[in-house]
């Protein structure tokens, strides 16, 4: 049996409806975490350049609310659920699925309306892979797509389980995982398979839960690196399959590598969902270090003076920076809410991470001091996907089916004001620096 990972496998299977309408308007409320209060405007944005890149710049500051609207779709009938599909920002769109539609939809990113339909057997719980001329895609359904932009469909392949991962493009090889601990490898133009590795049932798991769940695979040269629910981490020949190594990294009664593995050289890292974080060799997984947290998504290697860092998005609401050599802890943020963290995403700003506790946040790299943070008071607001940025632009779902856009303005806000306290918008001044000014 699968166990639901944080809010659980949406259960409606409603085919999708027709657009929601127009996004509506948000507040917005400043509350500085130090110095004086700040009222912040929304700057009125320029139509988007002929070259489809909608609102370029630097995302170097906290951004306000641009619209919100609820996803696509039938409305979940669940007091609880969980949008995994990370919304992806491509040219002049969005794309984004949902779990009460049976379809990738495409949405303007400048005012959220609903621009075409990439039609699915199921649910699509995943992010997209999104290209110039083509997407690919899967579904809870089980089936992969490959669709060219203009809505064409150039192949599908249907699965026996429900795939909520995205596929990993790797030359003209696509990797697909399911739930049921399977990978798949696909000829990208045709979707023929290539070769599949299965990993057999742990016999002393058979009266334990797994959690609903299935990390991506992560290339790293000849080898495809994947975690599945007994916990092993596999590194597998990306041509034929073959294993090259086998190492149990996942502990606990929920030993399930449910985050994607990353490298940096010749170095591997990989996380159990309950504990540990592990630093391996990448020819001969030896193990280098260990840190006893786990996560429910991937590490992010950052570059900073002097080196490198791994920022590890706990699921006790701990975000860490490891020193990627020693295994020692650099610094630590603590969301304060206890619950899973998304995968950090970089920015000009800081490390941007979300929560499903409901919150985001922008955390300076090199300190772990807090630049910015958002909150939504409802608890099922939470987030159970990275957001996404592009330029001055960041959409990210949320757990009761809303979809936002939130931008960074081009001009500085205008001098300190009174606050209006609304209690949903809290932007985070640690020192002097203003929106758009470069530091």
């Amino acid at each position: 049996m699968i166990l639901p990972l944080l809010f659980g496998l949406a259960t409606s299977l409603a085919a999708p409806a027709e657009d929601a309408g127009a996004p509506d308007e948000e507040t917005v409320v400043s509350e500085p975490i130090a110095g004086s209060p700040r009222e912040v405007t929304v700057v009125p944005e320029p139509p988007a350049p002929a070259d489809g890149d909608t609102f370029p710049g630097r995302f170097d500051g906290g951004p306000v609310p641009h619209w919100s609207r609820d996803l696509p779709g039938e409305r979940v009938n669940a007091p609880s659920h969980a949008e995994r599909a990370r919304p992806v920002l491509s040219g002049t769109r969005i794309y984004v699925g949902a779990a009460g539609g049976e379809a990738l939809y495409a949405l303007s990113r400048e005012s959220g309306s609903l621009e075409q339909t990439y039609e699915a057997d199921g649910p699509v719980n995943a992010e997209p892979l999104v290209l110039r001329d083509r997407l690919f895609f899967t579904d809870t359904a089980g089936t992969t797509w490959a669709y060219a932009i203009d809505g064409e469909l150039l192949w599908r392949r249907t699965g026996s389980a429900p795939q909520p991962t995205r596929p990993t493009l790797s030359g003209d090889l696509l990797f697909v995982r399911d739930v049921n601990d399977l990978l798949v490898a696909l000829d990208a133009s045709t979707g023929e398979q290539q070769w599949q590795y299965r990993r057999k049932p742990d016999p002393s798991r058979l009266s334990e839960l797994t959690l609903y769940a299935a990390p991506p695979a992560h290339v790293a040269g000849s080898m495809v690196l994947v975690g599945f629910s007994d916990g092993a981490l596999v590194a597998l020949d990306r041509s034929s399959g073959d294993p090259f190594w086998d190492l149990s990294v996942g502990e606990g009664r929920y030993p399930d590598l449910v985050a994607p593995a990353a490298t940096s050289g010749m170095t591997a890292f990989a996380s159990g969902y309950l504990a540990p974080l592990v630093a391996l060799d990448l020819k001969s997984s030896t193990v280098r270090w260990r840190v006893d947290v786990g996560a429910s998504a991937g590490v992010t290697v950052v570059d900073v003076p002097g080196g490198q860092l791994i920022l590890h998005p706990g699921i006790d609401g701990v975000l860490r920076a490891i020193d990627p050599v020693a295994g020692d802890e650099r610094w630590s943020y603590d969301s304060g809410l206890g619950a899973s963290l998304t995968q950090p995403i970089l920015t000009e700003a800081g490390a941007l991470i979300g929560g499903s506790g409901g919150q985001l946040a922008i955390v300076d790299v090199q300190t772990g001091e807090l630049v910015w943070r958002w909150h939504e008071d409802f608890y099922l607001e939470g987030l159970s996907s990275a957001p996404y940025v592009d330029g001055r632009q960041m959409v990210f779902t949320t757990n009761a089916g809303r979809l936002y856009s939130m931008l960074v303005p081009q001009e500085s806000p205008p001098s300190p004001a009174a606050k209006r306290d609304t209690g949903k918008f809290r932007l985070a001044y640690p020192d002097e620096r203003s929106y758009g000014r470069d530091r």
